[in-house]
Formats: structure tokens, sequence, C-alpha cells
């Protein structure tokens, strides 16, 4: 279990750097879509697992798909956004990801638990429910964003700044 966030993040940040390299410029926010997807399965198998040892092995498996992507979110950032102001989207970032993560991840699990299942037996299927569709919402918003992403990066690329992708299709 130690192992496994450490493992993903390492590897999550291989993966994107070569993915770089190969001239995908959105290679962040692919590996954040792919990653919040295996989320989105590994959460249902960890909680709905038959027995302790899957349950164990879906638990470390998902420590690793939730941590693949820490990096390559945080290099995202910085690849795309000016030199001054680096630091505090940088701040903005994981002020707005813990903030949703906190305020909204636990009253929704206890919501779904009292009153989409009314059962407070029912917290693996609130959990499953909840982290399953975050999950998903998340990769699909990823993959949404790729586009974006990859014209800013390009226009920083070129020179032109990430103004130039605001002004697309204004002429």
């Amino acid at each position: 279990v130690l192992c496994a966030g450490t493992a993903g993040i390492n590897l999550g940040g291989l993966l994107t750097d070569r993915l770089v390299r190969r001239g995908i410029s959105d290679a962040p926010l692919r590996v954040g879509a792919i990653s919040a997807l295996a989320v989105s399965v590994l959460v249902v198998a960890m909680t709905q697992a038959p027995s302790a040892g899957l349950a164990l092995a879906a638990a470390v498996l998902l420590l690793f798909a939730i941590a693949f992507p820490s990096g390559a979110g945080m290099a995202a950032v910085q690849l795309v956004v000016p030199n001054q102001l680096r630091a505090r989207m940088t701040a903005l970032f994981v002020l707005v990801s813990n903030l949703t993560a906190m305020l909204l991840g636990p009253p929704l699990v206890g919501v779904c638990t009292d009153y989409v299942f009314r059962d407070p037996a029912a917290l693996d299927l609130a959990l499953a429910l909840v982290c399953g569709i975050a999950a998903a919402l998340c990769a699909a918003t990823l993959a949404w964003g790729a586009g974006h992403y990859r014209r800013s990066s390009q226009c920083l690329a070129s020179g032109l700044g990430v103004g130039a992708v605001a002004m697309e299709g204004v002429t």
C-alpha cells in the first residue's frame, strides 16, 4: 500500500514525459483522463469485492491510479500558464482540487447513504456511486479540455501566447 502511491506518481510522470517527447502536447490531460477511468472502475471493484483480500488488492491498484496523474496535473498548469502567474495558478489548482474533494465528497456519500439507499449499511454502495460518477465526470472533463489545452500549448510554443487561443475564431 505504501509503495502504490509513490509508484503511481513516478510512472505517471514517466508516461507523461514520454508522450510529450512523442509530440502529444495534451499528454497530461490524457494521462489524467485514463487514470480517472481506471479510478471509476477500481473504486467499484474495491467496494464490491467479495473478500477482504480482493478489496485490498483493488485498494492498492486504486491508490496507484489516484496518484498516477498527480505530477502530470501540476506540470500541466506550469506548462500553459505565463511565468508571472505560475505560483498563483498552482496554488489555485491545489485549493480548488482539495476544496472540491473535501467539501463535496464526504457529504455526497452521506446523502446517498441516507436518502438514495436509505440504509446506513449501504456505505459501500454510496462510496462506489459517488466516487465512480465523480471519476467518470473527471475523465470526461479532461477529455473535453484536452483540445483546448493542446491549442494553448501550441500557441505558447509558437510564441503567440495563450491569448491567441481566446482570439481564435474572432477574426
